[in-house]
């Protein structure tokens, strides 16, 4: 029919991963869900596709990056921009 591959989404929008909401979160936060979204892929990757799968240096490589990051540092440059909105 005409609706053929439109897609709706159903989830509450007041906690769905959307930019407003992820906005309400602190760095901290976002970078625990970072290093979780990348610790959880590449154990799905390598239980998939084994130790050979192309993508899971890329993965890692991420997830050093994600280690890395210093949340303190960017709550403190992102408390600059907090009051501006962003639709």
């Amino acid at each position: 029919g005409g609706d053929l591959g439109m897609v709706s989404d159903t989830r509450d929008m007041s906690t769905a991963p959307t930019v407003n909401n992820l906005l309400k979160r602190s760095c901290s936060e976002l970078k625990s869900l970072w290093i979780t979204a990348l610790t959880e892929q590449i154990k799905a990757l390598k239980e998939a596709e084994g130790e050979d799968a192309v993508t899971l240096p890329y993965l890692k490589s991420e997830l050093e990056l994600a280690n890395k990051f210093n949340s303190e540092k960017a709550e403190k440059a992102f408390s600059k921009l907090k009051d501006v909105e962003f639709s």
